[in-house]
């Protein structure tokens, strides 16, 4: 019987310390909003009753909606890309990983018939500027997206380079 309280007051005593969906929810879309990307930066990350979406507009103002249930993200992944061998700069990515089927897209303009489909994407990027992983921000965003997946039911883990 000791070891039941016990384990309900060490339970009792994490879960109140831990942070909410919603605190997580805003801490992750605060950081964002400061490290967005700046080119194409018309893109938009919203959490909203269990999915997350993302807005990506490209250079020739077309662009989608991605719309993914947060419990179904399997990895993450948070790494450096560049555009290409004479790119000195490049940017940082949030990439979500995910099961084909899972996620659903619509064009960013909107129309009557613009309604999500399902797509076979199995994940997306979620840009960001050079600088996110050179201020420290990687352990931490990855701590919060684990977090938050896990309170909606999810099991992620976070994706690593085999080398």
């Amino acid at each position: 019987m000791n070891k039941f309280f016990t384990i309900i007051i060490f339970l009792t005593f994490f879960s109140a310390f831990s942070q909410t969906k919603a605190e997580t929810e805003k801490w992750i879309i605060e950081k964002y909003n400061e490290y967005e990307s700046p080119v194409n930066n018309t893109r938009e990350l919203i959490f909203d009753d269990s999915f997350v979406y993302y807005l990506w507009i490209f250079a020739d103002n077309y662009g989608y909606w991605t719309q993914l249930p947060i419990k179904d993200i399997k990895q993450i992944k948070i790494h450096h890309k560049k555009f290409d061998s004479e790119d000195e700069e490049g940017w940082d990515v949030i990439t979500l990983y995910f099961d084909k089927n899972i996620s659903k897209t619509k064009d960013a303009k909107p129309s009557d018939d613009n309604t999500y489909k399902v797509s076979e994407s199995t994940s997306i990027d979620i840009k960001l500027t050079n600088k996110f992983i050179e201020d420290g921000l990687k352990p931490r965003m990855e701590k919060a997206l684990l977090h938050l997946i896990k309170s909606y039911g999810g099991n992620a883990i976070i994706k690593k380079d085999p080398f």
